[in-house]
């Protein structure tokens, strides 16, 4: 059957319902997230296979086409996350670039992703749904341990990090390069008698650098009840320095005495993804209804939905509509969850397990830069 595109409810399309309005879009019931997770993953990859020259004709090279996605949508291919390096991976979605984005350069060298204002739209939904349906708080405030959205600038992390503005009144500690610790302890005791929750939020780093101040300096605080702590980002170029998630949960709670681990979360992002990918108390990492996620194993190159097999992380988003959304990481993980977690959110859920080395990442990316990419 001919796929229609777009698909629509009214004016509105069905993803946009979803990221938007619909208060369930973590947890919908199994029948229901795969049916609808189907529609909006062939919807997108029939924007992207008519309109991105390079994506259609790499799909072309692999006797992909419109009605193998219509059969099985999970086998659509993937763009290495490397490739976005080196390439201009632009949809001609009829709606102009609003921002270009760049990552923090991990690797020595930086993607550039365009969104247009429908895409950059999506994405801030994913923030509030991320919001209302898995931190469930309204009278918050949140500070945050990088730079504002003027400074941030095209760098995607700072980007991510600073716009809870959207959500909660946003400080930025950041300014001029500059990290203002003196500032944000005066803050935390001012803010904890303001508002019923208090957000720190960002770069696992910049936490430890504060760490490392507030313990120089013998600070203490009182009121870890109040607090959520919320890293993304990974460390990036401190990777030598980095220290696993269950080591940093228990540092923060001798840092913060009374804070309860669940409030101790970590988001998961990319420059590539256009959904945040949030920790829910449990210390699980949910996919919304729009995206959909699996390992590649690193030995056969293979897509695994087996929970617990370790492979590189692929994302299925069918959010963006100014790049394909199909993207291998350079990310090892696993599924963890499928309809089990222990929170009692229904779907599936991820866990991140480290970047992975040149060697082992750059490899499937190369050859498909090679042999599809640049005919």
């Amino acid at each position: 059957m001919a796929v229609q595109n777009p698909l629509v409810i009214g004016t509105i399309p069905p993803i946009e319902v979803d990221i938007f309005q619909n208060p369930s879009a973590f947890f919908p019931t199994r029948a229901a997230r795969e049916s609808l997770q189907k529609n909006l993953l062939v919807e997108a990859f029939y924007l992207h296979y008519n309109q991105n020259d390079i994506y259609k004709r790499y799909c072309r090279s692999l006797g992909y086409g419109l009605q193998a996605a219509e059969t099985d949508p999970y086998t659509i291919p993937l763009l290495p996350s490397t490739i976005f390096k080196k390439l201009k991976i632009r949809t001609l979605s009829g709606e102009a670039t609003v921002k270009k984005c760049i990552s923090s350069g991990t690797q020595g060298s930086i993607s550039v992703i365009e969104r247009d204002n429908t895409t950059l739209e999506r994405f801030l939904g994913s923030v509030q749904n991320t919001s209302d349906n898995v931190y469930g708080t309204e009278d918050a405030v949140a500070l945050n341990l990088g730079p504002g959205i003027e400074e941030a600038k095209d760098i995607w992390f700072s980007f991510v990090m600073s716009v809870t503005d959207v959500l909660y009144p946003t400080i930025d500690y950041v300014k001029n390069g500059v990290f203002n610790m003196a500032q944000l302890v005066n803050d935390i005791n001012t803010f904890k008698s303001c508002y019923q929750d208090v957000f720190l939020i960002g770069a696992p780093p910049m936490f430890m650098e504060f760490y490392r101040y507030l313990n120089a300096n013998h600070i203490k605080f009182d009121c870890g009840k109040q607090l959520f702590i919320v890293t993304g980002g990974g460390w990036k170029k401190q990777e030598a320095e980095s220290i696993n998630n269950n080591d940093f949960k228990d540092l923060t709670e001798r840092i913060f005495p009374g804070i309860e681990r669940s409030r101790i979360r970590d988001n998961f992002n990319a420059v590539e993804l256009n959904t945040i990918i949030p920790e829910c108390e449990c210390g699980s990492k949910h996919l919304p209804v729009w995206a959909d996620a699996f390992v590649y194993d690193l030995d056969t190159f293979t897509r695994s939905n087996e929970a617990n097999q370790t492979g590189l992380l692929c994302f299925l988003d069918a959010s963006p509509t100014s790049y394909p959304g199909f993207i291998m990481t350079e990310d090892l993980g696993q599924i963890i969850y499928i309809d089990d977690c222990p929170c009692g959110r229904p779907g599936k859920c991820i866990d991140v397990i480290r970047r992975v080395n040149t060697i082992e990442s750059r490899g499937c990316a190369l050859k498909i830069e090679r042999d599809y990419l640049k005919q």
